[in-house]
């Protein structure tokens, strides 16, 4: 796979997670009118959750092994994405837990969710500035660290 090939990849997994976060956006506000059962939101809330944690093995796997080849600062990227991503998988886990839990009110349930996908699409915009920027991310960048011969 190409550099492009992984940088388009990974920006179109993003576009997803927020045509799925807007989703659950207006499914919550639905349900928060509704006060009716909360069973839809919070299984969509739980499978979300399951989808980002996809998602967040999948770039690991893709951008590791470019980003400590990519340039002098590779390595520091590698360590701010791996953080970044350490953080987001125990509030995934908390989030799933919270799902779950019918005890847990689904007007706090939803403010937690809302801190949580206000991080995740600063994480991700982040990520797109500084990670998977064209200049940065291209496929001749490798072509300096090669040894002729």
């Amino acid at each position: 796979m190409s550099l492009q090939e992984i940088r388009e990849s990974i920006l179109t997994a993003h576009a997803w997670l927020r045509e799925q976060i807007e989703r659950l956006h207006a499914l919550a506000k639905i349900e928060l009118e509704s006060q009716g059962p909360d069973h839809q939101i919070r299984s969509k809330i739980v499978d979300f959750c399951d989808a980002l944690r996809g998602h967040i093995d999948v770039e690991e796997e893709l951008l590791r092994p470019v980003l400590q080849q990519l340039d002098a600062w590779g390595d520091a990227r590698v360590e701010r994405l791996e953080e970044d991503h350490r953080q987001q998988r125990l509030r995934i886990a908390q989030i799933r837990h919270l799902a779950r839990d019918m005890s847990f009110s689904l007007l706090d349930l939803a403010g937690v969710c809302k801190e949580f996908l206000e991080e995740l699409e600063m994480d991700m915009q982040r990520e797109e500035r500084d990670i998977l920027a064209e200049d940065i991310f291209r496929d001749d960048a490798l072509s300096v660290h090669q040894v002729s011969g």
